[in-house]
């Protein structure tokens, strides 16, 4: 958030007004809302049954609300949009104004405690894996059969979503990759690739529109090996 609030308080400055805020923090500020709501609003149980001996403790309703509302969901919003943050952020850092920003307004804040950015955005990732945790933990000291049972079901629910998340992270973060090869490889007309064809003026303009400039990061194409390319 310090990051976040800092970034919008020199843009209202008009500083930085290229960086797309979106972009980097995506939806961390309804994702902090939800999350936080999520913590009270379990905090108050406990508390209400500690003061109140005879008070029951009954989650149950707490994690109907959020883990079948939108507490996942907001998570998976953040989580699509990671990688390309961080890919974002890669190009950002080359700038001199933006390194400003992050060490001098941001990473000397004592509330950061001395982490880095990349370090702070990939946090919500790891709260989405313990959700798993922390309802098999209320299952295990649940007494009731019926809430038992609830409680189990979401956890399942949970780590599925957890698990086609994962999926479409692989995915995004490969396409993302395929976009990078793309740009520092460049595709000359097919007339310019070998001098000996000719290709009449009438034709060049539909060649162009048809390039072969896509053809990396393409939609339809996966990347299956990352490493040291050797042309033969």
């Amino acid at each position: 958030k310090i990051f976040m609030n800092t970034l919008k308080y020199l843009q209202s400055n008009e500083f930085l007004l290229d960086v797309d805020l979106w972009r980097l923090f995506a939806n961390l500020e309804e994702l902090n809302k939800i999350s936080l709501s999520f913590l009270k609003t379990f905090f108050e149980t406990v508390k209400e049954h500690v003061s109140k001996s005879d008070c029951p403790m009954d989650f149950s309703c707490i994690l109907r609300k959020f883990f079948q509302g939108d507490l996942c969901q907001t998570h998976q919003i953040y989580c699509l949009n990671y990688t390309s943050a961080i890919f974002y952020l890669e190009n950002l850092r080359q700038r001199e104004d933006f390194g400003i920003y992050q060490k001098q307004w941001c990473e000397q804040n004592k509330q950061c405690k001395r982490l880095h950015l990349p370090e702070l955005l990939v946090a919500p990732l790891h709260r989405l894996t313990r959700y798993p945790l922390l309802l098999n933990n209320i299952w295990k000291r649940s007494a009731d059969e019926t809430e038992k049972g609830f409680i189990w079901s979401l956890k399942e629910k949970v780590e599925k979503s957890i698990r086609d998340l994962e999926g479409k992270v692989k995915w995004l973060d490969n396409f993302q990759k395929s976009r990078q090869l793309q740009e520092v490889i460049i595709w000359p007309q097919i007339w310019e690739r070998d001098k000996r064809f000719f290709v009449p003026e009438c034709l060049k303009q539909s060649l162009r529109e048809n390039s072969s400039e896509n053809i990396l990061s393409s939609v339809n194409r996966l990347l299956l090996h990352e490493g040291r390319l050797t042309l033969a």
